[in-house]
């Protein structure tokens, strides 16, 4: 009976995941890789509510999210998982809900909280990812982030888009950090002054699973940054170095 239970669920997630694994960079030893692959995400808003369901739909082993906003009717218009009934709603405990009627069997765990320098190291969970995802809107969050991963060792996925232009960077805690590409205080742009259009978040969240999977399956990545303008299809690609003036890469190399 067990051995027939087992046989009925392999069928299941070979069904489930065919079109992915027939890819001709996927695979079933892909499929195996992602399905033991923990992944966290900060921000559920318009990045990152695609970029879970994209993790989810192809088969991640765990999620954790990370956001305390709430729903506004204003984010209906890129922000993928919700619904005008949602608005209101906490986004992190939204979109579990939501994940999980696409793939029950992923495991996903949500803190309602704005990831902040003193709260940061008491998510024990997050020293045992294999990658954390930024989504945020927040520069301060993400050198947060960097710092965190630096220190831990853990690689990390920069991504950010506006109006009609976005950028990602995937960052080893080997190579350069964020603070080698942007080493004065940022400042932060936000979709409430700047605008956005739902195609710039879908395309710059589709390169950034994109990043993830290629670095889960190959154990390999680029140090480039990527810059998009979606409006006219321009793609830049600027190849990064270690900054000698990093203090935090010269602390931690």
């Amino acid at each position: 009976m067990i051995q027939q239970k087992q046989n009925n669920c392999n069928k299941e997630l070979l069904e489930r995941y065919s079109r992915q694994i027939a890819s001709s960079v996927f695979n079933l030893n892909g499929q195996e890789a992602l399905s033991n692959t923990k992944i966290a995400i900060v921000g559920q808003g318009a990045l990152g509510t695609s970029t879970s369901e994209l993790l989810v739909r192809a088969g991640i082993k765990k999620l954790i999210l990370i956001d305390n906003d709430k729903i506004e009717l204003s984010n209906l218009q890129r922000q993928c998982l919700f619904e005008e009934k949602d608005i209101n709603k906490n986004k992190v405990i939204t979109a579990k809900h939501k994940l999980n009627k696409i793939n029950s069997n992923v495991k996903i765990k949500t803190y309602n909280l704005k990831l902040s320098q003193d709260n940061i190291n008491h998510i024990n969970e997050l020293k045992n990812v294999d990658l954390i995802l930024d989504c945020t809107d927040n520069f301060e969050i993400r050198f947060i982030i960097n710092n965190f991963c630096k220190i831990n060792k853990i690689p990390w996925i920069f991504s950010s888009a506006i109006n009609i232009e976005g950028m990602i960077i995937f960052i080893h805690p080997e190579g350069p950090c964020l603070k080698c590409i942007f080493p004065d205080k940022v400042q932060n742009q936000f979709c409430s002054s700047e605008g956005i259009l739902n195609t710039t978040t879908r395309i710059i969240s589709s390169l950034q699973i994109n990043l993830a999977l290629n670095y889960i399956l190959t154990k390999t990545y680029k140090t480039e940054l990527i810059k998009v303008n979606s409006w006219n299809m321009k793609i830049d690609k600027y190849k990064v170095n270690k900054n000698k003036k990093c203090k935090l890469c010269q602390n931690n190399s």
